[in-house]
């Protein structure tokens, strides 16, 4: 190990200066439309709306309308309604200043999603230090998840509480580590009424694909944004809203972590879906794909345990088994100096080598360790006879 870390050249670290703000330069004002549709249109509105009001009373005193309140009431509450705890997920309750952060696939770049709704672009380039240039607008409001498009040079998508900002970047020569505002970036805004509190976002990794799938937390709609066509397809199924997406490296499965009761495994091939039930009251808290493919792991939130997830033929239907591999109960380990330290216990978020899948390395809640381990691939229909996970 060390000498790895002595042949293994590290990044300088990335001090945060906060942009200075500056005022729009052009703010765009949509027309007003005044010709005789508008007009008439605005008519029949305001004519429905207050006929409405009047009437309204002497709706909602009649028994039939009391009655089909409460059973709307009840549908709602026991089968759509998201449950309130979701809402203390780190996703959306983070009070650090650092919402989230994303690597580019095949370039020096890293993203920063900070508090102040802007994201920052870190480039490392030779003999010089990060260049910072920040993306900003008024749609990016409490940012949850960011993730760059694989195959492309400056293509990010980032998730707000409202919508989708996908941004096309174009690299510049500035190599200033002042922040400032790219003078080479466009946005397109991505929205689909009732998808709000966007949780997750992934990237079709199937190559000339230009296809994200985007989830909320308060609907279990995936909602499939061609970015080529300019369409979006909503894949809508029971549920209540949904925390994160795993991409298949192939492109083939699209995994779904719902948040309470129900996950899916989707085959792009057809889109057709299978359901994966979730412990009462427990959502996917992190997941990854190996790269054969096949096999996901995933943790529960609150959970210490890790589970696989393994599909066993070309299609979701014929069979998906599904195993607790590895359990990683709260301990102590003393470090090289002698103090000792917190290790295992719940699980935050995972993470798989993805050349080989051969090491694991998962991030706990309180624990500042990160725990690694090596992967017998040879076992995955076997696992309670032989360990898949070990220690490394």
């Amino acid at each position: 190990m060390q000498e790895v870390a002595s042949s293994t050249p590290l990044y300088p670290s990335i001090p945060f200066e906060p942009v200075d703000s500056v005022a729009a330069d052009y703010a765009y004002t949509p027309p007003v439309s005044s010709g005789f549709f508008e007009t008439t249109r605005s008519s029949v509105v305001k004519f429905c709306t207050e006929s409405w009001e009047q009437r309204r009373p002497a709706i909602e005193a009649t028994p039939a309308y009391q009655k089909a309140k409460d059973i709307y009431s009840y549908v709602h509450d026991n089968y759509l309604k998201t449950p309130e705890m979701i809402f203390e997920h780190p996703l959306f309750n983070n009070e650090s200043s650092i919402q989230c952060m994303a690597w580019h696939p095949h370039l020096e770049i890293l993203a920063v999603a900070h508090k102040d709704n802007n994201v920052y672009v870190y480039e490392k380039k030779d003999g010089a230090p990060w260049a910072c240039q920040v993306l900003s607008h008024e749609k990016m409001e409490r940012i949850t998840c960011i993730s760059w498009k694989k195959r492309a040079s400056g293509t990010l998508a980032v998730g707000c509480q409202e919508g989708v900002c996908v941004w096309t970047i174009q690299r510049t020569d500035y190599s200033d580590s002042k922040p400032k505002y790219h003078p080479k970036a466009m946005m397109r805004y991505l929205q689909l009424t009732g998808q709000s509190y966007i949780s997750s976002l992934a990237w079709d990794p199937t190559p000339a694909s230009q296809l994200l799938a985007v989830v909320s937390a308060v609907t279990n709609t995936v909602v499939v944004y061609d970015m080529l066509l300019d369409r979006a397809i909503p894949l809508k199924r029971y549920g209540k809203g949904n925390i994160l997406l795993r991409w298949s490296p192939n492109g083939e499965w699209l995994f779904e972590g719902g948040s309470a009761g129900l996950s899916r495994m989707w085959d792009t091939s057809d889109w057709s879906s299978q359901q994966i039930k979730n412990p009462p009251g427990l959502w996917i808290q992190a997941a990854c794909w190996s790269p054969d493919n096949q096999t996901l792991v995933y943790s529960m939130c609150g959970k210490c345990d890790v589970h696989v997830l393994i599909l066993s033929g070309k299609t979701i239907k014929q069979s998906i088994k599904e195993e607790k591999a590895l359990s990683t109960p709260l301990s102590t380990a003393e470090t090289a100096s002698g103090i000792s330290v917190p290790v295992g216990g719940v699980i935050r978020d995972m993470t798989l080598d993805e050349r080989s899948g051969m090491r694991l390395a998962i991030a706990y809640e309180k624990s500042p360790l990160i725990g690694l381990y090596s992967i017998n691939n040879g076992s995955p229909f076997d696992l309670q006879k032989n360990p898949m996970f070990f220690p490394m």
